[in-house]
């Protein structure tokens, strides 16, 4: 076995040697010869950067468009593509950076100019975007394995050239000649030296063979989970876009999604299929769009799939705070007072996970926002008083936090304080002025606190206007205008990074205001208005 293994390597090097036609072998010798290559066009694409950054934003799309590629991202994106466009093709030594880079370029491509690709390439043109670029890039990303060129050139006789090698060396190794060579390294092997050269250059090649072969398995174990990423990602589009389109069959289309990505996990035993926080969320998300048409049994889904979740040890990572946002947002359409207190709960336990157990499951931000929307659809008095309680509580975790990024994402912001007005301004309870007014102060104070980012805007004072308008008092209407007055004299606040804020008053402002008044019962209503 030994001898024929040498013999075999000899033979192949005087066949590959010799032969002015190019043949084509397995991956791992390819791989061999091409070991040590080096792209040498960084001179060349850093000149050409150089040169295309004195162009202006338009220009360079213009010369994109002219050389028919994408044109979104910014001004530095947009000068790489076209310094690589200009430099030429470059080996890269990543090819799954390549290909992920191929997948974003060919989707700015519009479907003409994918379908005129696959016709020069001879490729099929039928089908919806997602897959003439699956098609492109399988032709232009062949799973590794596949046998490839020594010279670089296209070679029709590929395969006959691998047949001609393989039937050359079986009869060199089954004829004469052969025998006679394998007995001169008989006699080579057993001089001193030089047969332990031999016999080192041979381990080499065959360890070296082996350790190939382990990396094209691993390479393929790569391409298998890419491709499932990929596949993830465009059906995962084509749910989100149903979403965004208040398309009424999305729900049962992020139902097929999972139980799709769920069975290709099994069949393929690749766990990379298996559907993440992005899909569930999307599904919850499907289920809150329904509940207009639907209404309590499209929450009662949603309700469930958090549930098999959370009670599914091993999906436990499955969960995130996005997802219970989600759900949370989907108690928000509902606007009752049993759903605005399962969104408290859902915020209350994401506090609790997040200082005892997870602490990937912190509340965010936008979960106390929701909570507290959650509570101004109800539009009561006491649902105002929770509202701000969940605010008041944001405050003081804030005010505790130790840890400066955290303290910076649980920043209390104008769209939680706006929200607390709001829950007043819905009241229509007899505190509703005084309490929207307060919070509007507190506002005015925090701003000069540079641990907040919070000023009162225009929509503040419009709210806390609102708020005066639809009381029950006699004297909301005189303090509303003074509000008024105090917004046309364009009061200033200072912003956390610097500069002020001016504030005025917007044309909802004046025809809120002259609506009370027109609805009111005051001798002199018609003058005010």
């Amino acid at each position: 076995m030994l001898r024929r293994a040498v013999a075999g390597a000899l033979l192949w090097c005087n066949l590959v040697s010799s032969s002015s036609k190019p043949v084509s072998v397995p991956v791992f010798v390819a791989n061999r010869v091409s070991r040590g290559r080096t792209g040498r066009r960084f001179g060349v694409e850093v000149a050409a950067t150089d040169q295309f950054s004195g162009l202006t934003v338009v220009q360079l799309k213009d010369l994109l468009r002219d050389n028919g590629l994408p044109v979104s991202g910014k001004k530095s994106e947009l000068i790489r593509r076209i310094a690589e466009h200009s430099s030429g093709p470059q080996p890269s030594s990543n090819p799954s950076s390549s290909q992920e880079d191929d997948e974003v370029l060919l989707g700015g491509l519009t479907v003409p100019q994918l379908t005129a690709r696959l016709k020069d390439l001879g490729l099929p043109i039928s089908g919806r975007k997602k897959e003439l670029i699956e098609r492109i890039l399988e032709h232009e990303h062949p799973k590794v394995g596949d046998s490839v060129e020594l010279d670089g050139e296209d070679n029709n006789d590929s395969d006959a050239g691998v047949v001609s090698v393989i039937s050359d060396l079986d009869e060199a190794i089954s004829g004469e000649g052969a025998l006679g060579e394998i007995s001169d390294l008989d006699e080579a092997i057993s001089e001193e030296g030089l047969g332990k050269n031999l016999a080192g250059i041979l381990g080499d090649i065959l360890n070296e063979s082996a350790s190939d072969v382990g990396d094209i398995e691993g390479d393929e174990a790569k391409n298998d989970s890419r491709r499932a990423r990929r596949k993830k990602y465009w059906k995962t589009s084509e749910v989100k876009d149903m979403i965004r389109s208040n398309d009424p069959r999305a729900s049962a289309k992020a139902e097929e999604l999972i139980s799709y990505l769920k069975k290709m996990a099994e069949q393929e035993g690749d766990p990379d299929y298996l559907p993440g926080p992005i899909q569930y969320t999307l599904l919850i998300d499907a289920f809150a769009q329904g509940i207009e048409n639907d209404g309590p049994e499209a929450m009662l889904r949603a309700e469930s799939v958090v549930d098999n979740l959370l009670n599914e040890a091993e999906s436990s990572s499955t969960v995130s705070p996005q997802m219970l946002n989600s759900l949370m947002s989907a108690y928000v359409k509902l606007g009752t007072q049993e759903s605005a207190e399962k969104a408290t709960l859902i915020l209350q336990r994401l506090e609790y996970m997040g200082t005892f157990g997870d602490t990937a499951m912190k509340p965010t931000i936008h979960s106390y926002s929701i909570a507290i929307s959650a509570w101004s659809a109800v539009g009561t008095e006491e649902a105002a008083a929770n509202a701000e309680r969940i605010l008041n509580r944001l405050i003081e975790i804030h005010a505790q936090q130790k840890d400066a990024d955290r303290a910076d994402e649980l920043c209390p912001n104008n769209i939680i304080f706006n929200t607390a007005v709001d829950a007043w301004a819905r009241s229509g309870s007899a505190e509703a002025g005084p309490r929207a007014e307060s919070l509007l102060h507190k506002m005015e104070k925090l701003s000069h606190d540079r641990n907040y980012d919070v000023r009162p805007d225009t929509i503040t004072f419009n709210t806390c206007m609102k708020a005066w308008c639809n009381g029950p008092g006699s004297d909301g209407l005189l303090r509303a205008e003074e509000l008024m007055k105090k917004l046309e004299s364009h009061p200033e606040y200072p912003k956390r990074n610097g500069g002020i804020l001016i504030v005025k008053p917007s044309r909802l402002s004046y025809n809120q205001l002259i609506s009370a008044w027109a609805k009111s019962h005051y001798a002199d209503a018609a003058i005010r208005a």
